[in-house]
Parts: C-alpha cells; sequence; structure tokens
C-alpha cells in the first residue's frame, strides 16, 4: 500500500496539475518512469549536490562555523550530522544542512577525523572556521580530547559556544533527577511508554495494547490513572509552560544575549511565584487525593464494626 515517499510526491502531483499528470505514472511510456529505485536514489543525489553547490556558492570565500551532532540509525549505525553557519552576502545569518556520514565509533578522533574529511570533500579548509557548536558530550566538548580542543589546536580562531538551548535542557534533566516525583514519572512512566509506542516493525499502525504485553499494558494502565500521575504531570505542565518562551528566546538564529539573561530572570521569578502561590489547581488535586483516601479508611473501618 506504502510505495514510497517518491512515488507519493508524484501521485500528489499529477492530481493537482493537469500538463503533469499527462506525462508521469500511468501515462508514461513503461520503459521511461522513471520511479524505480535506482533511478530514484539518482535523483536524490543528483538533488543532494545541486542543494550543496548552492550552499557552498552562498557561503563563497567566507568564515564559516561548523555544528555537529552523532547519533545512531535505527540500524544502530553510528551517524554524524554536520552543518554549517555562515553569513551570506545579504548579512543574514544562515544554518544549512551540509551532509550525514556514518562512523565506525564516536570517539573524538574518529569523529574529528570525519568533519575534516566532510570540510575537505567540499573544498573548505579549517583555517576558514570561527566557531564550532556541539552537545555537552566528553567526546565533543571535552577540555583535554574532545573535538572542541582537537579543533582549536588546528584552528585558535574556531571558539565554542554550547547551546543555550541544551544547557537549559541540561539543567532540568539534572534538577529532575534530584526530585524523585519527577525522576518517577519520566524513568518509571514515560520511558516505558515512548519506549512502546515508538516500537518498530510490520505492525506499527495497530492499537498500542494490541502490540503489548498484557501484563506490561496493565501496569502502564495503572500508572496512568494514579493520582500520582495526574498530580506531578499538572506540575509539569506549569513548569513547561514557564519555561517555554525561554527556550524559543534561546533558540532565535538573531541571539541578544542581553534579552537572553533579562528572560532567564523573568523565567526564575515566574517559577518562584509557583513554588509560593501558583498551586491552586495542584493543592485541589492533593486535598481531593487525602480526602478520597481518608473516606475509602473511613468505610474499611465501618465495615469491620469499628467506631470512627
Amino acid at each position: 500500500m506504502n510505495r514510497g515517499d517518491f512515488i507519493s510526491l508524484l501521485s500528489l502531483l499529477s492530481k493537482h496539475d493537469p500538463e503533469y499528470s499527462k506525462v508521469v505514472l500511468k501515462n508514461a511510456p513503461g520503459n521511461c518512469q522513471l520511479t524505480s529505485s535506482p533511478i530514484q536514489k539518482d535523483i536524490i543525489n543528483a538533488c543532494a549536490k545541486e542543494t550543496t553547490k548552492t550552499i557552498l556558492e552562498e557561503l563563497g570565500d567566507g568564515f564559516f562555523s561548523i555544528l555537529v551532532d552523532e547519533s545512531a540509525d535505527v540500524t544502530e549505525k553510528e551517524q554524524t550530522a554536520v552543518c554549517l553557519r555562515y553569513v551570506n552576502k545579504m548579512g543574514e545569518v544562515c544554518e544549512r544542512f551540509l551532509c550525514v556520514v556514518h562512523v565506525p565509533n564516536t570517539t573524538s578522533l574518529t569523529l574529528k577525523n570525519a568533519i575534516e574529511s566532510i570540510i575537505m570533500e567540499h573544498s573548505l579548509t579549517f583555517s576558514r572556521v570561527r566557531g564550532q557548536g556541539y552537545d555537552g558530550a566528553s567526546n565533543m566538548q571535552g577540555s583535554i580530547n574532545g573535538i572542541k580542543t582537537l579543533i582549536l589546536n588546528e584552528c585558535k580562531q574556531a571558539y565554542f559556544v554550547h547551546c543555550f538551548a541544551h544547557q537549559l535542557q541540561l539543567t532540568q534533566v539534572a534538577l529532575a533527577k534530584k526530585n524523585s516525583d519527577c525522576g518517577w514519572l519520566f524513568v518509571n512512566v514515560l520511558a516505558p511508554l515512548l519506549n512502546f509506542v515508538g516500537g518498530t516493525g510490520l505492525n506499527q499502525e495497530q492499537e498500542v495494547c494490541d502490540t503489548l504485553d498484557s501484563n506490561k499494558a496493565q501496569a502502564i494502565t495503572h500508572l496512568l490513572m494514579s493520582f500520582n500521575f495526574v498530580f506531578v504531570a499538572h506540575l509539569m505542565v506549569d513548569i513547561f509552560a514557564i519555561k517555554k518562551e525561554l527556550n524559543k528566546a534561546l533558540q532565535k538564529h538573531d541571539q541578544d544575549i542581553v534579552n537572553a539573561v533579562a528572560m532567564v530572570d523573568v523565567t526564575k521569578a515566574n517559577l518562584q511565584e509557583l513554588r509560593d502561590e501558583g498551586f491552586d489547581l495542584l493543592s485541589l488535586l492533593l486535598w481531593l487525593n487525602m480526602n478520597l483516601r481518608f473516606q475509602t479508611w473511613r468505610l474499611n473501618m465501618l465495615f469491620r464494626g469499628k467506631d470512627v
């Protein structure tokens, strides 16, 4: 039923363009439809080359920064994505995805060699690099053998900036781990939920409960229906709503450090206000839960013939 994005795109275009529909898919000669798998790959590669050519022409002889991140694909092979950040001739800050390459491992030296190969392949040099941006992993920004240090050894002007939004994320994760309720929500409830909702296989479109072991489904269902989950979920919604604007501000292309610092102060003030006096709904939930538990205990005592 699913013939892939390429065929779907052709079908969509043919439905909305009468002239195009005359020469595509079923109306094209059988040996000239250009829809076979090798042809699709050739067309995609051609588009990638043209896109890269345009990016390099836009960059010209100017300086640039490199943004790099590594992850594993669905086959568990390590891969590295490389982006370029530069100012074009119109004075606009541009961030362009350059390529993604598979690497045998994610050690700092392997990643540095991969980045160097990519830069040389596109006729660029480290001498034109004026910035580096990575995540907080030790192999990326380590002060001794991280990629940051290895590239700085070759190009002193390639200053390093840790993504502000990522620093905010790391701070949130560290704080969440120190709070037992938050840790319970993310580790014991949301992590198992995301694992099976995001499962792979041919039956992804079936109902979630049909793909689960009945015991596991029942356990997660009980967790989602518990008071603790509802209470902490409401708390998280309030906290994330407060920090949302800060997170968006930190990810702007034209970052204003003065405005960012002001947003941090506003966010801290709003969080403190929530802590001091913003728990009306949460207090109500807590009261209802305590009252329900008290009434349950009282009924149990009455059934046992005890005077309460």
